[in-house]
């Protein structure tokens, strides 16, 4: 389901790796230079191989040097780390709680949930921007170990409708319309200018929840457009971007 690219992660370890195999061939190729310029003495019976072996090991080593700068090496074990992973979210509504069902169609794994961004109904930026989304079970924000096939359910958010109901009878606003689940406290969230139901359906919040997988370290990203039609709660959900 997802398509995932190499993190910065693996970009610094690939680095490290490049940088310690350079220093091997460093210092075998110094090693290669000093015995090929050893001159034996005439009839010296100086053996040749310990400078064709240094040569051998120096080019070996600047192999696999550049072979772990351009991500080739080793590659059954990259191969296997990116490998894309498949996580869903299946949005659920509960009488005006809106939850998210976490899906793990991978290997078992522990996973846990951050809303990494939001956007009022005007497309503006709120504070904060980064929170926490707990777990339906034990109202912990701790990674959850999911197995194969298995569903873990975050409590996302939940509509208010009392406030809306009262600011649509006395014009009077003031109150949060959305409460979205967060630790250590709630995050509240308002619509504008509420005159009517129309106005009520036409406005959208839309927030980036990333699924990080504590496991291996990977994450994917999911932008939610939420609001509300008529008596049901909406949650569309596209997909953004991963890292393996």
């Amino acid at each position: 389901m997802l398509i995932q690219e190499p993190n910065m992660d693996v970009t610094r370890r690939r680095a490290a790796w490049s940088a310690a195999w350079g220093s091997v061939a460093v210092v075998l190729g110094g090693g290669s230079v000093a015995a090929w310029m050893a001159e034996p003495a005439p009839g010296s019976k100086f053996p040749a191989w310990p400078a064709w072996t240094l040569t051998v090991l120096t080019a070996a080593a600047l192999c696999v040097s550049f072979s772990y700068l351009a991500g080739k090496w080793p590659a059954s074990r990259h191969g296997e780390n990116d490998k894309p992973a498949r996580v869903d979210l299946i949005p659920e509504q509960v009488g005006n709680h809106l939850r998210l069902g976490l899906v793990n169609r991978d290997s078992a794994a522990e996973f846990s949930a951050q809303v990494t961004g939001m956007l009022d109904p005007l497309r503006q930026r709120r504070a904060p921007q980064h929170w926490t989304i707990p777990w339906l079970e034990d109202n912990s924000a701790e990674p959850k170990r999911i197995l194969t096939g298995g569903t873990q359910v975050l409590d996302f958010a939940r509509y208010d409708a009392d406030a809306i109901n009262t600011e649509l009878s006395t014009g009077h606003d003031g109150a949060d319309h959305w409460w979205f689940s967060a630790v250590p406290a709630l995050i509240g969230a308002r619509y504008y200018n509420l005159r009517s139901r129309n106005d009520l359906e036409l406005q959208r919040f839309i927030l980036t929840v990333r699924i990080m997988n504590a496991s291996s370290g990977k994450y994917l990203d999911r932008q939610l457009t939420v609001g509300v039609q008529g008596r049901n709660l909406v949650c569309e959900i596209e997909r953004t971007n991963a890292s393996g």
